[in-house]
């Protein structure tokens, strides 16, 4: 509930939306569930949910799933979705970016027409490019 009134209190005090990156610790270990219900409070006073995904390889729920995910939360809490930036990490997902955004345009065209992403260019990345793989011994 604190962190619901936190939501509520920052939008109405002039916030775009509510922000996840579910990537991240602490937030990944938020349930889908509790993500939606605090992007509830922001899509219902009107604004947006921004997701930094769950995962962007396949270190965790995989990409795919992690835009499911993140359109999920949006059907789910009224919010229009923004998915940060769509990086298919790894070259077993090479390819995948269009399948990425037909999950998004689907989306849209089943009413949610307001979802939102944006390409990470890999030579605009904050990290070193060989950052995400294992190194090799």
């Amino acid at each position: 509930a604190a962190m619901k009134r936190q939501v509520a209190s920052g939008i109405c005090e002039g916030a775009l939306g509510f922000s996840t990156g579910l990537h991240y610790t602490p937030q990944a270990f938020a349930t889908t569930t509790e993500v939606a219900s605090l992007a509830a409070e922001a899509g219902s006073r009107g604004a947006i949910y921004d997701s930094h995904l769950r995962d962007e390889s396949n270190y965790s729920i995989g990409l795919l799933a992690a835009v499911a995910e993140a359109l999920e939360i949006g059907r789910i809490s009224g919010s229009p979705v923004h998915i940060a930036h769509i990086k298919a990490l790894g070259p077993d997902l090479w390819g995948k970016s269009a399948q990425v955004i037909a999950m998004i345009e689907d989306a849209r065209h089943r009413g949610r027409d307001r979802h939102r992403a944006r390409r990470q260019r890999a030579d605009t990345m904050s990290v070193r490019r060989g950052s995400g793989y294992p190194q090799m011994q």
